[in-house]
């Protein structure tokens, strides 16, 4: 069975916070980020949760747009 993805792994390694920068894969189709005010257009929502790669589920509270 298949989730229709290829598996990858990512390693980010920092002792900093990193609260004002994003890491972008170009190959991803969604993007993250804890910063609400980054976003250009939002929307709250109540849709279900992202598996990250570390097995925690984080609940998605909102979707939209960030200018870049």
């Amino acid at each position: 069975m298949t989730d229709g993805y290829d598996n990858s792994d990512v390693l980010i390694v920092t002792d900093q916070p990193c609260s004002d920068e994003w890491i972008l894969d170009s190959g991803c189709t969604f993007h993250m980020t804890l910063n609400q005010e980054w976003f250009d257009t939002y929307k709250k929502v109540d849709i279900g949760s992202v598996l990250m790669g570390n097995d925690i589920a984080c609940k998605v509270v909102g979707i939209g747009a960030v200018r870049i």
